[in-house]
């Protein structure tokens, strides 16, 4: 379901942590590539001191001490408490051109909890879903699984699952609107009364959930450690498994090769057969002959503690040159960005005539554009 996930605010003036060189940003653990970090220091000569957080409460306790900050990120439910209490100062337009770029219908959501957009613009939008491992789950549940919240909200069907493991986002505002909406209400219009009983619903869920998180799953779930997660829609489809999917409706055949203990798992991805994969131990045996050769960052974010095990890990699995020679000479390049040179990739090969990275990026864009439309609108204007 369609959210505006985060704001972007400024906290109050008396509280600015960092000298005119620097800034002190607070962020969910994952929304920033370090890469944007460097990036915006090399162009701009103001350091950043980047700090994450997990969840709303860690957020609190950081700007009820009184630490300086001067970027923050909440939820947009928390923002109308922070500037009830003073702890986020008006945002200064002259200095934010762009802001009118920004999506009017983004804002005017917005403006339900920040009248007038004062204080915040939209940092991010996204939505929730349930990420499964279906043979797992199936096998716990025993039978076909029903395409529906019940597998989750209704306490039965939840407590079949209980043992091959279930977790969902700390996240309260999300699962409020989505258990909600799973009973034909709203979280906007609904009574206090109906909220408690909300609440004591998704508390009656607890003893069936392995945990409540919202970053262990991503790897929990490609381990085999759980079968079902409420996730960000993106985090429990990573590229190789979008790839399989692309693959199975769109009739291709994807050469995939890992390192050991990162194999890739296409039951998570949902594919139904083998038929359009074939996984290679040697990544130049599956680079040959290809008529596309792409790679990913080696460690995602939220996973930056792992960085340099898994340096040691894929650094037989950096594409070179010798490896897009062994592909068809009409081979291209690609990559979903921001990549790194000099680890899943060299700059011969990202920076040469055979990657295509940069229409890629710019294609992705515009179906995205096109995506919110639906989105928001549902329907795409012509």
């Amino acid at each position: 379901m369609f959210r505006i996930l985060a704001p972007l605010l400024l906290t109050l003036a008396p509280g600015l942590a960092a000298a005119a060189d620097s800034i002190r940003v607070y962020n969910w653990n994952d929304y920033i590539a370090p890469q944007v970090l460097a990036d915006f220091t090399k162009a701009t000569g103001i350091a950043v001191e980047y700090h994450t957080y997990a969840s709303a409460e860690e957020l609190d306790k950081i700007l009820a001490s009184g630490e300086g900050i001067d970027i923050a990120v909440p939820s947009q439910n928390d923002l109308p408490p922070l500037i009830k209490a003073g702890l986020v100062q008006p945002l200064d337009m002259s200095r934010l051109p762009n802001r009118k770029h920004l999506d009017k219908q983004l804002l005017s959501k917005l403006a339900a909890v920040d009248p007038q957009n004062r204080y915040a613009v939209p940092y991010l939008w996204g939505a929730v879903g349930l990420a499964i491992n279906t043979p797992q789950a199936e096998a716990a549940y025993g039978g076909p699984l029903p395409s529906s919240w019940s597998l989750l909200f209704d306490p039965v069907q939840s407590s079949k699952l209980a043992s091959c493991g279930v977790s969902v986002l700390d996240a309260p505002d999300e699962m409020f609107y989505n258990l909600l909406s799973y009973q034909g209400r709203s979280l906007t219009n609904s009574s206090p009364g109906r909220l408690r009983k909300a609440g004591e619903a998704l508390m009656g869920l607890r003893p069936n959930l392995r945990y409540v998180d919202s970053e262990r799953y991503i790897d929990d779930l490609n381990q085999g450690r759980l079968c079902v997660a409420v996730a960000w829609v993106g985090d429990a489809n990573n590229m190789c498994n979008t790839w399989l999917q692309a693959a199975e409706l769109l009739d291709f055949k994807v050469h995939v090769s890992t390192p050991p203990g990162y194999e890739f798992c296409p039951e998570l991805a949902g594919v139904q057969g083998s038929d359009h994969f074939v996984s290679f131990a040697d990544p130049m045996d599956a680079c040959r002959g290809a008529d596309l050769v792409t790679t990913d960052v080696w460690t995602s974010m939220g996973f930056e503690a792992e960085n340099e095990e898994r340096i040691k890990a894929f650094a037989d699995w950096c594409v070179d040159g010798d490896m897009m020679r062994v592909a068809d000479p009409q081979a291209v390049f690609m990559h979903c960005l921001p990549a790194h040179r000099g680890e899943e990739v060299t700059a011969e090969v990202i920076d040469g005539p055979q990657s295509v990275v940069w229409d890629e990026a710019e294609n992705r864009l515009h179906v995205q554009k096109a995506l919110m439309e639906y989105l928001l609108l549902g329907r795409i204007q012509g």
